[in-house]
């Protein structure tokens, strides 16, 4: 039985807004939409709806005491107490704030203003220093990766910045960095105060409170080659600023001295003091449901449900349903849920799921999913699934109708295809590990070598995946990552077809971005770069496709999340598990792709060096994780209709990667299959190339989008009249041309029951006069294309010798061209396909039944 589809066009960009409380409390779908103004209005740590603090003499006097004291003054950046000049950099502009008095400056993340400081400057901050900055965060700016705020740090110096969520003041003590730290509040007004004190301790204080305390192990070590201060980044030699942030400052200052806890706090006080008391908030939320547009009856797929805060910024709890046909779909379960256990996911009755969040709403567009996916809802179309499918939101007594499309007309071809099956295994970090005639090792004076010793190459013990990959695969030991040598930039390229630098700028993901992101091709109506899994979900919307990435970014960003794949975050060191558990599912049967991603030794790379003892002893574990899914596809019978593709995305050196050297960009590509030369050493290739590879073995047409991707050396497969090299243990279809008689007949019989044939047979440019099975047969289909015969014939019993004869019309120019069997498949009673061999005119023909 053909799986079918589900004729519906499944949520792409459906779109409601509702108006909530600013509470957004839970609600039952029959409660009536209501607006509600806010009595009180909270801002960072200070309520501002308590009585306002007033600017003493005091606080005053504290600011002054800085030796450089920045704020907007006549529509400008102005330093009220030193001389030094400030540089702009990109576009900052001067701009206000609806919660603020007075101008603020506005950074876009790419601007910034810089001075250098003197060397008595310098001086006066060697044992003590206060650095303060008020400023407001960006939401949508990335908060993971190091953004600066206020800073001079070059392999040492000081500064207050963004990373991995948290403010951060940095002090290096010429040993390292000190970074006391406390949780970030993007979208709101934060006062951060950094000081170094004379018992040579680190403190950050946020909005007057001391966060965390650090212990120096020395003076403030300043940075290396640069003595800029830069306000909205950090230093750097040369350019003078990297690292910017985006959003708001308001002011910042650098002090000579280590202020006091009562002194950071009235400063606190102070600033706040600035900031608007706000009678009423209006809060406004939208949401939308990202999925594919065509699944496949009997398929799994995600759902992500977003949600983001228009206009208010303090709510408390989000509930919504989303409500489904049960007729036509099946709650399987949810994952990647915003907050972690802030979120919950459950099916209250058939056909409604309640999503039920306490997390942070943010105001970022939905393209950001790490800041406005609630969570992935995974459903499973029915298997008798017909019609058009309606899923939408119901929240506060307002639903959000899908737009459906038309039913889909798939035209179904009958194709000789010897590959029903594509499994890509990328080891991230990987680098190029199986080649036999060497590796790569670090010595420890610098970046890894390539040595033929014998005693080194000992340090790889990989028995398994050396004999598959130079044994049973063909394998390419001379491919490139890539560049640069990094994880986001080269799955890009493996999975949308192309290399990462020939894509537009807004196209080029990388690691920070696609772990915040969508792909760009996000909100689109037509996608200019769609990913391997969108051409081949429109070449054939009938089958599945899946991915089990470790790393996120992978099927949360770079993996499109309206693409018809099935996705999972795996565990580390899981991924394998999760393949090797899929291939023996029905499901895997109407497959076509699954992609993998293993994480784990780019983690061993980055925490203890590539290629050292430490990495090739934990290499070691991929021989049974390779084993696993090998074995699974031969205990299931798919080895047979299945090519595996090994490949890593990159190498590395020391405990990093992206420079363009061999340890860094050499990488593995192996292939194995029914119709892969086993053994054969493959030259070139790059991860751009891993689509068409996929592509190409299941017949699929390349996408035009598709640059520099394609089968790299086609010597790694054979024809499949070469196939009898390999010594399959499979039946033979032979050809004997006897003039104007040619035989068909079957040798290497198996007690399998093969009653079909689909075979295409070169004509040579002869004329056809008759075609007589043997006994008990008949012919299917008979058709000539192209000088090539396509027959297809089947029986009521196996096949046990003959198969046809085919009588060719008398012809005045004898054409001396014999003619010969090009392709044919066979299927036994339980509806398996073989790969026969092909024997083209060698030896006698075994008869067996009447012509």
């Amino acid at each position: 039985m053909k799986p079918r589809i589900l004729t519906t066009i499944l949520l792409c960009t459906a779109t409601l807004t509702t108006t909530v409380t600013p509470a957004i409390a839970a609600v039952t779908p029959e409660s009536k939409a209501t607006e509600q103004t806010l009595t009180n209005f909270n801002s960072s740590s200070q309520d501002l709806s308590s009585k306002s603090v007033q600017t003493s003499e005091d606080t005053t006097n504290i600011s002054q005491t800085a030796f450089i004291n920045l704020g907007i003054k006549n529509n400008k950046l102005t330093d009220s107490k030193s001389q030094n000049q400030w540089n702009p950099t990109g576009k900052p502009a001067i701009t206000t704030d609806d919660e603020m008095n007075g101008d603020v400056l506005n950074l876009d993340g790419k601007s910034a203003f810089y001075t250098v400081l003197s060397d008595s400057q310098q001086d006066q901050i060697k044992k003590e220093l206060t650095i303060e900055a008020y400023f407001k965060y960006d939401p949508n700016m990335d908060v993971d990766n190091e953004h600066e705020i206020f800073s001079s740090q070059q392999y040492g110096g000081f500064g207050l910045g963004v990373q991995h969520g948290e403010v951060i003041f940095f002090a290096h003590d010429s040993q390292n960095y000190k970074k006391p730290s406390g949780k970030l509040k993007t979208g709101q007004w934060v006062h951060a105060v950094g000081v170094i004190d004379k018992n040579k301790t680190a403190n950050l204080y946020l909005d007057g409170k001391l966060v965390q305390s650090v212990k120096m192990n020395g003076d403030l070590k300043f940075a290396e080659n640069t003595k800029d201060l830069v306000l909205g980044g950090d230093a750097l030699p040369g350019s003078h600023v990297q690292s910017e942030m985006k959003g708001k400052i308001k002011s910042a200052r650098l002090y000579s001295q280590a202020l006091n806890a009562d002194q950071i706090l009235q400063l606190s006080q102070s600033a706040h003091n600035d900031q608007h008391k706000s009678d009423h908030v209006e809060q406004t939320m939208e949401t939308q449901l990202v999925g594919p547009k065509q699944i496949a009856a009997g398929a799994t797929y995600g759902l992500n449900v977003h949600a983001r805060q228009l206009k208010a910024d303090n709510s408390q709890k989000l509930s919504i349903d989303v409500v489904y046909n049960p007729n036509q779909f099946e709650y399987i379960d949810s994952e990647r849920k915003l907050g972690n256990d802030k979120t919950t996911i459950e099916k209250v009755s058939d056909g409604r799921i309640r999503i039920t969040s306490s997390a942070k709403l943010s105001n970022a567009d939905f393209i950001y999913y790490a800041k406005t996916s609630l969570g992935r809802i995974n459903l499973r179309a029915k298997e008798n699934a017909t019609g058009q499918a309606d899923i939408h939101f119901e929240q506060i007594g307002q639903s959000g109708e899908i737009q459906l499309g038309s039913p889909l007309i798939v035209d179904v071809k009958a194709e000789i295809k010897p590959y029903k099956h594509v499994i890509v295994l990328t080891t991230d970090g990987g680098g190029d590990p199986w080649d036999p005639n060497g590796i790569f090792y670090d010595m420890g004076i610098g970046v890894p070598i390539w040595t033929k010793n014998p005693y080194l190459m000992k340090k790889r013990q990989n028995k398994y995946t050396m004999d598959l990959f130079n044994k049973q695969f063909a394998m390419s030991t001379t491919a490139k990552s890539v560049k640069p040598a990094i994880s986001a930039q080269n799955y890009i390229s493996m999975l949308h077809g192309r290399p990462w630098a020939t894509l537009p700028q807004e196209y080029r993901g990388t690691n920070a971005t696609m772990g915040q992101q969508y792909f760009a091709d996000f909100g689109k109506g037509d996608p200019l770069f769609p990913s391997v899994f969108k051409v081949l979900q429109k070449n054939n919307p009938t089958q599945q496709t899946a991915a089990f990435a470790e790393w996120g970014a992978i099927v949360n960003g770079i993996v499109e999340p309206d693409a018809a794949v099935k996705t999972k975050q795996s565990e580390s060191l899981k991924s394998f598990d999760d393949v090797a558990d899929y291939i023996g599912t029905d499901d895997f049967k109407n497959t076509s792709m699954v992609y993998m991603q293993s994480d784990f030794m780019d983690h061993t790379g980055h925490t203890k060096g590539w290629y050292n003892n430490n990495y090739w002893k934990q290499y070691y574990q991929y021989d049974q994780l390779f084993k696993k899914v090998m074995d699974k596809l031969e205990a299931t019978g798919h080895i047979h209709d299945t090519l595996v593709i090994a490949n890593s995305d990159h190498g590395g050196a020391g405990m990093n990667h992206g420079a363009n050297n061999n340890p860094n960009r050499n990488i593995f590509i192996a292939m194995g299959g029914e119709t892969v030369d086993s053994g054969r050493r493959l030259h070139g290739g790059s991860n751009s190339d891993i689509t068409a590879l996929v592509l190409n073995a299941l017949q699929v047409p390349n996408a035009p989008h598709m640059v520099d991707s394609k089968v790299f050396d086609n010597s790694a497969f054979l024809s499949q009249s070469e196939l009898s090299k390999k010594k399959r243990d499979v039946e033979t279809i032979q050809i004997k041309d006897q003039g104007d008689t040619v035989q068909l007949g079957l040798t290497n019989l198996k007690k399998r029951g093969i009653k079909s044939f689909d075979m295409r047979i070169d004509l040579k440019g002869h004329s056809i006069r008759s075609i007589r099975t043997v006994k008990g047969a008949r012919i299917l289909r008979k058709k000539i294309e192209n000088g090539v015969l396509k027959l297809t014939v089947t029986s009521k019993h196996q096949f046990t010798g003959r198969l046809a004869t085919i009588k060719l019309k008398h012809s005045e120019t004898q054409n001396p061209e014999k003619v010969s069997i090009k392709e044919a498949m066979a299927a036994i009673t339980d509806g398996t396909e073989v790969l026969v061999d092909l024997d083209n005119d060698n030896g006698a023909t075994t008869h067996d039944g009447k012509d």
